[in-house]
């Protein structure tokens, strides 16, 4: 019978009740390993109770210890370390199995002994695990084990009409079969779903059919069942009635009236989909170890304290280690001091705020104390659903890309100074032969370039427009100079000649593979919105935004300058002029930039200093 101390809290949410893992070894690595894991399952755990860890290196003191938490609401779970050095095998999980019914047993066990495994199951401990593989998930495996242990015991001990609306609820297939394997009750609503056949058509049928992964078969299984011993936590297949297979995990108990045999309690757990996922994982973890250690980028696992867990051989190579000497370190101690505070505000956000990755470009030191620049790309994943985060590191060398980035950076910069140099000196041949609008194009070019950045275009798009701006009139080399400075009234032909400078600037400009289209802008400067401009009666958005800007800052530089035939308007006056004619001479917008410019900056607008 279970102890009356555990038979109420079975009745209850098992996660909300804390557990007590007893551990019976001579090994410490055990219990520190296991309190790793546990650790690392509280702290990434947003439900369940805490997991307590005592070990003991004697029966007796297990016993004892059994004992105790027996007065209390706590559901203990014993693991016993069946390794050949632990002084304990599988008769101490008979004998524990036999003493204590009620609290499940996990056997561990070493690695590649499969027949250890099964003879710890068929004595009487509901699940086993490997030594020296001891994860954060393992937790979850012992409590779903041990939860279908101990409902396995409360069946084979409640009366008949609280076991069947018990096995009603319960999501495992459940049956009750004789020595021979004849189903003579139970079958459940999840066996009937479980093994595809109805409670009528599978009573006196024989049990489905097994295949066990060890030496026994049913017939022993059943018998040593029957003799009193509790088989739990076998990994089995069994065949549903279309003839499929599934895979589950078997318990097995007797169920005893008045000292005879009532009958054999058989429980299977479809764990089909859990072996598939199983599968599956393990086949992505293979794929994944294979890209990892082949990958000609250097890749590192980090765990949450920015400690490196593995490093593949590129990383080493790249900063100069063996790779498996940088497993152990701290992976800032390999950043340039004064990049690490950058790299940690970084990962303190990915770790905190679960973001998918970042990405950052810092300096890294070598073993032989040089630095390089490295790009690296960081990201958050799980090893497994239950388990702690990790982060992935992958490093590229990027320090000659840099190099040669810098180096194609300089050729720009002096590419663009020459540019600007002959932009420049185009802009002073036409001042030179007409002393009178001297600086007209500068100014009108400061203008254009504060309209533009009022009007939010681009940086380089506002340097384009600048640099037209600069050359604007650079057609006007070709008009006699004797006009450009005549201060009377123009005669037609006087005038005709003046009004053909937009498409000679055009002809000189546009043999300059300029990176703007400055070629446009010096063509279409005098062209209006409405089409009554010149040279070819451009309307609407057929003239270029360059143009467009030009010809306002164009129009209030003049009016509010003195020229040969006329004193100065004043800007008051120039910028009533495109007021007055906004949105039908001139771009609406731009007029709108440039009444703001002048509110904020005065006749500084036309001036490049503020």
């Amino acid at each position: 019978m279970l102890p009356e101390e555990w038979e109420e809290p079975l009745l209850q949410t098992e996660e909300q009740i804390p557990s007590t893992l007893v551990i019976l070894s001579f090994d410490p690595k055990i219990e520190a390993s296991l309190s790793i894991a546990a650790s690392s399952v509280k702290e990434n755990s947003t439900s369940g109770a805490d997991i307590g860890i005592i070990s003991c290196d004697t029966e007796d003191a297990a016993i004892s210890l059994l004992v105790r938490l027996a007065g209390q609401r706590i559901l203990p779970i014993l693991l016993i370390d069946i390794s050949a050095d632990s002084g304990f095998n599988v008769d101490t999980v008979a004998r524990m199995a036999q003493e204590f019914p009620a609290v499940p047993v996990v056997a561990a066990v070493p690695c590649n002994q499969d027949d250890l495994e099964y003879e710890a199951l068929c004595t009487g401990a509901c699940d086993y695990f490997i030594k020296g593989a001891i994860t954060p998930s393992i937790f979850a495996r012992i409590r779903i084990s041990s939860s279908n242990y101990r409902t396995a015991k409360s069946l084979a001990h409640e009366n008949a009409g609280k076991t069947e609306a018990m096995a009603q609820a319960i999501p495992i297939a459940m049956m009750l079969v004789d020595r021979r394997g004849t189903v003579i009750g139970g079958w459940n609503p999840a066996a009937e779903r479980v093994f595809g056949l109805s409670r009528h058509e599978a009573l006196r049928g024989p049990m489905p059919r097994v295949r066990w992964t060890g030496k026994e078969e049913t017939e022993a299984i059943l018998a040593k069942a029957a003799s009193g011993h509790s088989i739990s936590g076998i990994e089995v297949q069994c065949q549903r009635a279309d003839g499929k297979w599934i895979d589950a995990i078997a318990f097995f108990t007797a169920l005893y009236e008045g000292g005879e045999l009532r009958g054999i309690l058989a429980l299977f757990e479809d764990i089909t989909q859990r072996k598939q996922a199983e599968n599956a994982l393990r086949h992505s973890e293979v794929q994944f170890r294979g890209v990892f250690e082949r990958s000609q980028i250097g890749m590192a696992i980090v765990d949450s304290n920015i400690r490196i867990t593995k490093a593949n051989s590129a990383l080493g190579e790249m900063l100069g280690y063996p790779a498996e000497t940088l497993a152990g370190v701290m992976a800032d101690q390999l950043i340039h001091p004064e990049d690490r505070p950058d790299v940690a505000t970084r990962m303190s956000r990915l770790l905190r705020d679960r973001i998918s990755f970042f990405t950052s470009e810092n300096r890294y030191i070598r073993a032989d104390g040089r630095t390089f620049v490295g790009r690296l790309l960081a990201t958050l994943f799980s090893i497994s659903p239950d388990g702690p985060h990790c982060v992935l590191f992958a490093l590229e060398d990027i320090t000659l890309r840099k190099m040669a980035e810098e180096r194609l950076e300089a050729s720009l910069t002096k590419l663009r100074q020459t540019t600007e140099g002959a932009i420049h000196a185009m802009a002073r041949v036409v001042e030179m032969r007409d002393p009178y609008t001297a600086g007209h194009q500068e100014r009108v070019a400061y203008l254009a370039r504060r309209i533009a950045t009022e009007l939010g275009h681009p940086e380089d798009v506002v340097d384009g427009i600048y640099f037209g701006s600069l050359v604007h009139d650079i057609g006007k080399i070709v008009v006699p100079g004797e006009i450009l400075t005549k201060p009377g009234k123009l005669s037609p032909l006087e005038f005709a000649l003046i009004k053909a400078h937009p498409e000679e600037g055009f002809r000189v400009v546009s043999s300059i593979d300029f990176p703007w289209p400055i070629a446009d802008m010096v063509l279409q400067h005098h062209e209006r919105l409405d089409g009554s401009g010149y040279p070819a009666g451009l309307a609407g958005d057929e003239i270029c935004e360059g143009a467009r800007i030009i010809a306002v800052a164009d129009v209030v530089e003049a009016m509010s300058s003195h020229r040969p035939y006329r004193p100065s308007l004043g800007t008051e006056a120039a910028l009533d002029e495109i007021a007055g004619n906004a949105g039908v001479l001139y771009d609406r917008e731009v007029v709108h930039a440039c009444v703001k410019v002048f509110s904020v900056h005065g006749e500084r607008a036309l001036r490049g200093a503020d």
